[in-house]
């Protein structure tokens, strides 16, 4: 996906004062992409949303005439805090990354590159998606979900990807050193991507070796580890300056104080739907815990892992743990995700 510049003297470019705007729906046309760098300031980015569900999430909030979405998920509250829908691109809030544009358009303002700007874009779809099928859900147990509403919860069920029945084959541990247990690192978060239990910016794994933990960077691709696994020693916080996950201390704490060396986080989309509908401190087996993303997290959840293997975090996901390797938190994950979804799918049928 690349951006697109388009000169300033062109005729769906209007000058005004310092401003430049212009006539998006035309200006797509002779881009011919999907993404393009905004001309009303050189840090704005606009994503044109084709694909489905979230097309019509979008859709179904634009034509109810709100004037700004707020999630409840741990990504939200953590980068987006909302999103502000506006009708132009001069109308950006100046505290708020992402905004929805009344045209169907996501917009990212505040980022240095066209790749942060896919991040937050890919954080906002989460976002919606958890939004919309939480919203739907609620609606359906209060006896308030429309006609039309159940129409659309049926065609966009049917537009999600599917989740992968069998797992794929993994290293077995315990791993006899560093490339051995990067390897396994980089294999796992290919695999969680392809079964299409996250998206690929959504998780952390670690392993630990001896007395070094291999951890992914904040901000890695799980499905493109290669380069995005960083060593730890365990006698050190490992903070930003090796710029380790923002889950290293839960990670930490997991893998000295108990039993389990392969720790996996992810972002299932229906477990985290599942969380938030859910007041029960257990689900589908696991213990629910409550905390923010980082050293908040690491003071509750490192003691639920080690007594059951694997937690949920409320509206952030899934952190499940191997004595010596990823293959039976792969299977935690999918067991509780398919979980999930069976039981959504049974709730609105």
């Amino acid at each position: 996906m690349t951006g697109a510049m388009v000169p300033l003297d062109a005729p769906q470019v209007k000058k005004t004062g310092r401003f430049f705007t212009f006539d998006f729906v035309a200006l797509r046309r002779i881009v011919g992409s999907v993404t393009a760098r905004c001309l009303v300031s050189p840090d704005i980015f606009l994503f044109e949303e084709r694909d489905e569900p979230v097309r019509s999430i979008l859709a179904h909030y634009l034509s109810s005439g709100m004037s700004r979405l707020t999630p409840r998920d741990s990504e939200t509250r953590l980068f987006l805090t909302d999103i502000p829908v506006i009708g132009a691109p001069t109308e950006v809030a100046p505290d708020r990354t992402v905004h929805l544009l009344r045209d169907g358009t996501l917009l990212v303002r505040g980022v240095i590159d066209e790749a942060q700007a896919i991040v937050h874009r890919d954080i906002a779809r989460f976002s919606l998606f958890v939004h919309f099928f939480g919203e739907m859900l609620a609606m359906q147990r209060a006896g308030t979900l429309p006609f039309a509403g159940k129409d659309l919860v049926q065609r966009l069920l049917a537009a999600v990807p599917k989740l992968t029945a069998a797992p794929p084959p993994m290293m077995r541990g315990p791993f006899a050193d560093e490339p051995a247990a990067q390897r396994a690192v980089v294999e796992a978060g290919n695999a969680l991507v392809a079964a299409g239990l996250v998206d690929s910016i959504f998780g952390n794994l670690s392993c630990r070796v001896d007395d070094t933990l291999l951890i992914s960077r904040s901000g890695a691709s799980l499905d493109a580890l290669g380069r995005g696994v960083v060593a730890c020693p365990l006698s050190e916080e490992c903070g930003k300056g090796r710029r380790a996950s923002t889950e290293y201390p839960s990670h930490r704490r997991i893998v000295t104080g108990s039993r389990y060396r392969a720790v996996l986080h992810g972002h299932p989309r229906w477990t985290v739907i599942w969380s938030l509908a859910s007041e029960d401190p257990m689900l589908f087996g696991l213990p629910v815990v409550d905390g923010e993303p980082g050293s908040g997290l690491a003071r509750v959840l490192p003691d639920a892992v080690a007594a059951h293997g694997a937690a949920v975090v409320r509206g952030h996901g899934i952190f499940a743990a191997g004595v010596d390797d990823f293959r039976l938190p792969f299977e935690t994950m999918a067991r509780v995700e398919r979980g999930a979804f069976a039981d959504y799918l049974t709730e609105m049928s």
